[in-house]
């Protein structure tokens, strides 16, 4: 039988730099920019949240975030479990680069969400971009992750299906 554990640890091998939180780490509730303009706080404490900042000036951002939306759209096959957030740390003078890139990559279901605060910067404190955390459905950040990651990969996405099903905080 393969245990949470193996899929955890093959899961994990996988990212260039990948950090669990231990103990996990309650997230403050941050508000960013929604696709329409309002604010939306963050996390969802009714599902397991992958959470990504990016910029339009940071080329491995784009891999990510094709990446991040191809493996929501995967998730979405196996209920409502999980949901990903990626929002622009990019300065509002960089609001139009910012929407034509999501337009251009179709990554409106993901990446219409802005960090005009800086909260969330400020919350992931990214060594790198692109940087992301996992939250759980109680709001405990599980792990972060930095630089472009490997998404689509059989064992992450294992590991994420498993990931609400085991007892994390």
């Amino acid at each position: 039988e393969i245990t949470y554990e193996y899929l955890q640890s093959t899961a994990l091998a996988k990212f260039k730099k990948v950090e669990r939180i231990i103990p996990p780490k309650e997230m403050p509730l941050v508000q960013i920019a929604g696709p329409a303009g309002n604010l939306v706080t963050l996390p969802n404490k009714e599902q397991y949240m992958l959470i990504n900042i990016w910029s339009v000036k940071c080329k491995e951002c784009i891999f990510d975030l094709e990446r991040l939306n191809r493996l929501q759209k995967i998730l979405n096959n196996y209920g409502n479990r999980w949901r990903i957030v990626a929002a622009s740390i990019d300065a509002s003078q960089d609001l139009k680069k910012v929407t034509n890139l999501i337009k251009k990559y179709n990554l409106t279901s993901i990446a219409e969400y802005y960090d005009v605060k800086g909260d969330l910067k400020k919350v992931i404190a990214p060594q790198h971009l692109p940087a992301t955390i996992i939250v759980s459905n109680k709001g405990y950040i599980l792990y972060k992750t930095y630089g472009n990651a490997p998404w689509l990969d059989q064992n992450i996405i294992s590991f994420l299906r498993a990931m609400p099903l085991a007892k994390n905080k």
